[in-house]
C-alpha cells in the first residue's frame, strides 16, 4: 500500500489553470500537519498549489505538537490575515485550538455540507460518471450503498445521473451489517450488461475488510463493471477508481480562501474536481473492454504495472 502511495503522489504533479495575475491583500495562513511519509508529500503537493494560485500571499504553518499551536495562536493574533486554510485532521484541530474568527476553508478530509467550506476527498460524481460513460457507455443504471453522511453527494450524483439519462439506484444503510445484506441482494439482482457498482468514500459502505472482498470476487466471478472513488481499489480489481490531484486541489483551495475574503459570508462545501484516474486493464479485458491509444492517454496510472 505504501508503494501505492508513493506513485499517487509522484504522479500529482499538475499545474495550476493560469492565475489571475494578483495577489490578495491580505495574506492566507495555511495550516497543515507535520507527518511522515507518504503523507507529509501530500501535504506539501497542496500547498504548492496554494502558494502559486496565491502568487506567494501565504504564511505556512505545519503542527505537530501542542507548542505549535501556541506559536500558530500568537502568530494569528498579530498578523491581519485574510483567512486560514486548514489541511487534513491535525490543521483543523489546530485551528479551532486557535481560536480565530476569520474565516477558515478545509481541505485534504471528505468533508460534508454540515461543516465549514471546503473541498471535499470525494470525487465529484458529474467526473467519475463523464469517465465511466467514456470507458463504458453501455452502462445505464448505477447501483450505490451509502451511508447518511453521504447524502449530500447521493443527491448530486442523482441530478447527474438525471442529465446523463442513467438510472441512479441509491440505498442508504446505518451500519456493516445491513451493507453487507443490501450489497448481496445487489449483487444477485445487478445485470452485467447494463449495471455498474459504485462504491463512494463511505466508512461503512466501503469496508477494506469485509464489504470490499465480497465485492471484488462476486464482480470478477459475474463480470459485473465496478468503479470507486478510492484510489486503491482500482489496484485491487475495480475497472476504474479516481484519485486526487493534490496540486489542482490546492489550487483550487486557495480559490476558495480568495472567494471567503471577497466575501466572508461565503460558504460552501465542494466535491472533488481535481482528479485524475487509475484503471486496471485485467479487470477491463476480463468484463470484455477495449480501450482505444487515445483513452489510454488520459489514465494516469495502469494496472497491473506495465
Amino acid at each position: 500500500m505504501k508503494f501505492l502511495h508513493f506513485i499517487l503522489i509522484a504522479s500529482a504533479i499538475s499545474w495550476c489553470h493560469v492565475a489571475s495575475g494578483w495577489a490578495i491583500q491580505q495574506p492566507i495562513a495555511i495550516i497543515y500537519p507535520d507527518v511522515a511519509e507518504p503523507y507529509g508529500s501530500i501535504f506539501r503537493k497542496i500547498v504548492g498549489g496554494i502558494e502559486d494560485e496565491l502568487v506567494d500571499n501565504v504564511e505556512i504553518y505545519s503542527v505537530r505538537q501542542e507548542t505549535d499551536v501556541e506559536r500558530i495562536r500568537n502568530r494569528v493574533g498579530q498578523e491581519s490575515f485574510g483567512a486560514i486554510i486548514a489541511l487534513g485532521r491535525g490543521g483543523i484541530f489546530a485551528t479551532r485550538s486557535i481560536g480565530t474568527h476569520l474565516p477558515v476553508v478545509v481541505g485534504a478530509l471528505p468533508l460534508t455540507p454540515s461543516e465549514k467550506s471546503g473541498i471535499s476527498l470525494e470525487p465529484d460524481p458529474a467526473i467519475l460518471f463523464s469517465r465511466l460513460n467514456q470507458l463504458a457507455p453501455h452502462i445505464k443504471r448505477i447501483r450505490v450503498v451509502y451511508s447518511s453522511r453521504n447524502q449530500w453527494l447521493i443527491r448530486l450524483a442523482e441530478e447527474v445521473a438525471r442529465e446523463r439519462s442513467m438510472v441512479l439506484l441509491a440505498e442508504q444503510v446505518e451500519d456493516l451489517r445491513s451493507a453487507v445484506h443490501r450489497y448481496r441482494v445487489i449483487l444477485q439482482d445487478v445485470d452485467p450488461l447494463r449495471d455498474a457498482i459504485w462504491v463512494p468514500l463511505d466508512s461503512v459502505t466501503s469496508n477494506e475488510e469485509v464489504i470490499l472482498p465480497l465485492l471484488l470476487q462476486t464482480s470478477w466471478d459475474k463480470r459485473i463493471l465496478m468503479f470507486s472513488s478510492k484510489p486503491s481499489h482500482a489496484q485491487r480489481g475495480a475497472l476504474f477508481s479516481m484519485y486526487p490531484d493534490y496540486y489542482g486541489l490546492g489550487c483550487s483551495l486557495a480559490r476558495m480562501a480568495r472567494k471567503t475574503v471577497e466575501n466572508p459570508k461565503f460558504s460552501e462545501v465542494l466535491p472533488l474536481r481535481d482528479l485524475k484516474m487509475a484503471v486496471n486493464l485485467r479487470t477491463a479485458a476480463h468484463i470484455g473492454l477495449r480501450f482505444s491509444t487515445r483513452q489510454q492517454e488520459d489514465f494516469k496510472l495502469v494496472f497491473p504495472a506495465r
